[in-house]
């Protein structure tokens, strides 16, 4: 029966990765009549809830939406168009009208012959005047169905404004700390307070405090910690201010022994060097590891990495729920790798404090210095640049900004103050970014950033010793917000799923502290999805049937997917996800998607194909008729009603001798 599954594969555009290129997806343009703004997007398609904003500076109601890109084709493609979501839309393709409605109603192209090469697409939308507002732009062809347009197929042919740059500029630099914009009861995260410095004198050594105050940038590059200091008194100053910092806490942290070794083989399965460096290095912008030891006292960075959320909720060091005896072992083991020695420092509390509150230190971090109000933020770009945005390390802190990035904090100025409704369909774009998700996950085609990278550990300490030879492969992020629900899907990034999705896994899927919330509902947004949207199956499925497919008689699923506490009967190169999670974790239009042809969405993945694309006919052709649609739509139905266990008696299986894969 195996060789019936080795279908011919069509024209993939799925999620291979590539040689870096161009910058991809499409530019998006809203606009309310008085303000415009031309953002970058993945695909074509958008979801804005009732009462909010497509993007700052647009106003809740009257606006529209012009989509605006080019597909770029290796081959000849025959497709048919279809638009999905509320209100009206106009789809032109270099510069003709294809489909043009109410996307109320069905709204699908004939069979369209797109030749090789670049084609210009433009898709004009007017949403609903009321209720939610959506829109998804689909394609399917001879050998796949109904799916977005892939977003490596797309590049953008309009510039986009410097708005999200500059939001994502005032709010890693916590502007609004000083200068309160209302704009704050909008975007989720403009107010984004520093960590706290409550207990720093038991975390922190005060020599360090020091050198980071004199100069921040030197220990960090991309810190948005400013430059306070400057002058003959500069080093008095720090040391002051370093003395003022430690003082606000007394004694140690718990520190429990660790072994160095273990911490290395922990931080490997853990990919810590996909983001960070032991030490800089020209050719690779990873975070640097350098000084933690002179940093941290005993105990205190094992006690961070544990709770990386518990004083900078807005942190984006991820959380990934370390036991106490895993974070002492990367402790050891970051201190063996990175020597130092910590040292206190002299300096005057009593001058620390006052030149604390001088600082408005205060009005960022939790302290014993109270907050100091300031200027509220401009609502109008400036004409000079002054105070915070003249980098100048005088009376006013200095960020470094670059020209271009002063420019584009001005230009948000305006766009802030317009704001008057919650908007999040772009934080996901700024969130990938700057929690640099694609240094460990592939997206859009591009490998991952820390592909290749790793430390020098012997292969052996890594392997599993019941699979050493499981795939290790990270999913990649192309569909996680048309795959998976909104409810799992944030559980999955604030780390609080009570139970592994993939237990084999050497890395470990994080939490996000804060940003947990806002790029769930904004990775949702971007594919134009609804927030809510349950697994079920047609009334015609008959979950009966759907077991028996997934059982032995049928396709044999269970041999490399758990079912419950039963673990897979016989994987071996490759584990699939337990079927007892699939309700709560899939979106029925992704599921559909995916059995009708995995290899398109993940050319990589060592799941079969079941059925023939070009005819839509199963391999099984004596099951309900050989229809693939019906049988993917019975084990649907069995996924839905639980994907209840019972095959290891079924099959007299001793699933202890297979427990590899339970999760403890």
């Amino acid at each position: 029966m195996f060789s019936t599954l080795l279908l011919a594969i069509g024209l993939n555009f799925g999620s291979n990765t590539s040689e870096p290129q161009a910058p991809s997806g499409v530019t998006v343009s809203f606009s309310d009549g008085a303000s415009q703004r031309d953002m970058p997007t993945r695909l074509f398609a958008a979801r804005v809830e009732a009462g909010e904003s497509p993007a700052i500076g647009i106003a809740p109601t009257g606006w529209t939406g012009v989509f605006s890109g080019t597909l770029n084709l290796p081959i000849r493609t025959r497709a048919e168009l279809a638009l999905r979501g509320t209100g009206s839309a106009v789809l032109s393709i270099d510069g003709e009208a294809v489909l043009d409605g109410a996307l109320e109603s069905t709204l699908q192209t004939k069979q369209l012959r797109l030749n090789k090469g670049s084609r210009s697409i433009n898709l004009k939308w007017t949403p609903p005047s009321e209720g939610p507002a959506w829109i998804r732009l689909l394609w399917d062809g001879r050998d796949f169905s109904l799916e977005p347009i892939p977003t490596q197929q797309l590049s953008p042919d309009t510039v986009h404004d410097n708005i999200e740059l500059g939001l994502e500029l005032i709010a890693e630099h916590r502007c609004t700390a000083c200068h309160a914009s209302k704009a704050s009861t909008f975007v989720s995260d403009l107010d984004r307070p520093a960590g706290s410095l409550r207990d720093a004198g038991q975390r922190l050594h005060g020599r360090w405090v020091q050198e980071w105050l004199l100069n921040p940038s030197a220990h960090r590059a991309d810190t948005p910690m400013p430059a306070l200091l400057s002058g003959p008194n500069a080093e008095q100053d720090a040391a002051d201010l370093a003395a003022w910092v430690v003082s606000m806490g007394s004694g140690s942290m718990k520190a429990i022994e660790g072994r160095a070794q273990d911490g290395k083989v922990l931080a490997a399965k853990l990919q810590c060097l996909n983001c960070h460096v032991l030490e800089p290095e020209e050719d690779y912008d990873g975070i640097s590891l350098a000084g933690v030891s002179q940093k941290y006292q005993p105990g205190a960075l094992a006690d961070f990495l544990r709770a990386p959320h518990a004083r900078s909720p807005w942190s984006k060091m991820p959380d990934f729920r370390l036991s106490e005896q895993e974070a002492a072992d990367l402790e050891a083991f970051l201190r063996e790798a990175v020597p130092g020695q910590g040292a206190g420092v002299t300096g005057n509390v009593v001058r620390g404090e006052a030149l604390a509150a001088t600082l408005r230190c205060g009005n960022c971090h939790q302290s014993d210095a109270p907050p100091v109000p300031s200027l509220p933020l401009p609502t109008t770009p400036q004409i000079e640049m002054n105070g915070c945005l003249a980098n100048v390390a005088n009376s006013s802190p200095d960020f470094r900004l670059s020209p271009s990035e002063q420019s584009a904090i001005n230009q948000t100025f305006e766009a802030l103050a317009s704001t008057t409704a919650p908007t999040n369909f772009g934080f996901a774009a700024r969130a990938v970014n700057s929690l640099r998700c694609t240094s460990c996950h592939a997206r859009d085609g591009q490998a991952s950033l820390g592909e290749g990278r790793g430390l020098d550990v012997d292969p052996a300490l890594l392997a599993d010793p019941h699979a050493p030879e499981v795939d290790q492969t990270l999913p990649h992020l192309d569909g996680t917000g048309e795959k998976l629900r909104t409810a799992h899907l944030l559980k999955t990034l604030a780390g609080n799923r009570t139970q592994e999705v993939r237990p084999w896994m050497h890395a470990r899927m994080p939490g996000f502290g804060a940003w947990a919330e806002p790029l769930t509902t904004s990775l949702v947004a971007e594919h134009g999805m609804p927030q809510e949207e349950a697994f079920a199956a047609t009334e015609e499925a008959d979950a009966t049937v759907g077991r028996m497919l997934v059982g032995l008689e049928g396709y044999g699923c269970i041999t490399c997917h758990g079912v419950g506490d039963e673990p897979p009967m016989a994987a071996f190169e490759a584990v699939g996800v337990n079927f007892a999670l699939s309700a709560e974790r899939l979106r029925p239009g992704w599921y559909h998607r995916w059995m009708d042809d995995p290899l398109r969405i993940t050319p990589s993945t060592r799941m079969p194909r079941y059925a023939d694309p070009v005819t839509g006919k199963a391999v099984r052709p004596d099951i309900l008729d050989g229809n693939a649609t019906a049988q993917f739509d019975a084990i649907a139905a069995w996924l839905a009603n639980g994907a209840q266990p019972g095959f290891a008696d079924e099959y007299d299986f001793d699933e202890d001798e297979y427990d590899e894969y339970d999760d403890e």
